[in-house]
């Protein structure tokens, strides 16, 4: 007798919540949203298995999809593991400022707008943010932060656009930390971005807003290489820096943490471990 194989579906996200919830393309309750939703559902309650990339986002699927809890998998996206490897610690001048280094599309889920308002308000020991990528919002944080621009204040902000991805973890090498995302959208809840993952994966601590996306053993212990901060709350953004500046001589062993806990969380191999798991069911 030939073996049934499982069928597996990881949809990443869904079509649904983008469309309606994220682009407001179609209002909730509408024709169009209906029938979308109803189409996904049935496909998402198709598989074996539905792969979902954080414990939110299967929560989302099993409501709103009505796919049952048991059939979903949680299994992380991670990082592209030949490019995202340690980078090495940058050698700076003792008064060098801090480097943060954000890199995305300027979407309202990565709560750019929040950290455009920290990076004014910040009025710690010297700072520089380094904003990469291009985006919908790149423009109004572009005049929000234009005194700031080569400024020798506490904060000194540089806008740069996106290059080749092989040299995006060059690029980062001399950031003493990578900054993720801060929105407060239901999806900015649930997810976890890819500059995470990428972050922790080139040995650098990631100040990100504390979610439910996050192990709850994360979100309680800073020394693992995840500095907290509070969704929509610039405030709190300020507050997390200033920590990172009274750990600075510990930043590297900070680094070294954040690439052990994607490893232990994120990596191919974590992942490889419940994919061979779930297939063996």
């Amino acid at each position: 007798r030939r073996q049934r194989l499982p069928l597996v579906f990881d949809p990443l996200i869904s079509a649904y919540d983008k469309q309606v919830n994220e682009k407001h393309k179609f209002a909730a309750g509408s024709t169009q949203a209906r029938k979308l939703l109803h189409w996904e559902s049935r496909l998402f309650r198709l598989p074996d298995w539905l792969i979902a990339d954080t414990a939110g986002h299967a929560d989302y699927f099993h409501a709103t999809h009505g796919v049952a809890r048991e059939r979903i998998r949680v299994i992380p996206v991670g990082a592209e593991e030949a490019l995202f490897t340690p980078q090495p610690w940058p050698q700076k001048p003792d008064d060098a400022p801090l480097e943060l280094a954000f890199f995305g599309t300027f979407i309202g889920l990565q709560g750019v707008d929040v950290l455009a308002r920290a990076i004014l308000q910040y009025d710690g020991p010297p700072t520089h943010w380094r904003l990469i990528g291009e985006g919908p919002m790149k423009a109004e944080c572009e005049r929000l932060l234009a005194p700031l621009v080569g400024a020798a204040g506490p904060s000194r902000v540089s806008f740069e656009g996106w290059g080749p991805l092989p040299e995006l973890p060059g690029r980062l090498a001399s950031a003493d930390a990578i900054l993720g995302i801060f929105g407060t959208s239901d999806k900015a809840l649930r997810v976890i971005p890819n500059k995470v993952y990428q972050g922790l994966a080139i040995g650098r601590a990631v100040v990100t807003a504390a979610t439910p996306a996050f192990l709850p053993a994360l979100r309680a212990d800073e020394e693992q290489g995840l500095v907290w901060a509070t969704p929509g709350e610039p405030e709190s953004i300020c507050a997390a820096v200033a920590r990172l500046h009274r750990r600075r001589e510990q930043l590297p062993v900070l680094g070294q943490a954040a690439r052990a806990s994607y490893e232990t969380h994120y990596s191919n191999r974590a992942i490889a471990t419940v994919l061979r798991d779930l297939l063996d069911h």
